[in-house]
């Protein structure tokens, strides 16, 4: 019974790890800092900025853009650009992923 439960226990924390690395939103959740790391890489910005908002729907400043932004459970993410201080037209929208690299800041 004992030898089930260790195997048990380490099969949970594999899934945890993986899970973590793989879409670590699904684990940890969205910080704001995370996704805007995230937005960052997509648009190869200079710098990641700053998002604020609810779980579901934020608004974030990055690299002094404005994008509206929509989060789905997995930690993956829609953006469309709601204003351009970079460029005078609007940009595409722009999805992607929370991953651990934009947890660590490591764009």
């Amino acid at each position: 019974m004992g030898r089930l439960l260790v195997i048990f226990l380490v099969l949970i924390s594999l899934a945890a790890i993986v899970g973590l690395g793989l879409r670590p939103g699904t684990v940890i959740g969205v910080s704001g800092g995370a996704l805007s790391e995230s937005i960052a890489r997509a648009t190869d910005a200079r710098e990641a900025g700053r998002c604020q908002g609810g779980e579901e729907r934020r608004s974030c400043v990055v690299d002094g853009d404005e994008y509206e932004v929509t989060i789905d459970d997995f930690g993956c993410w829609d953006a469309t650009e709601a204003r351009s201080r970079n460029r005078g037209d609007s940009a595409a929208p722009t999805s992607g992923c929370v991953t651990v690299l934009d947890l660590a800041g490591i764009g």
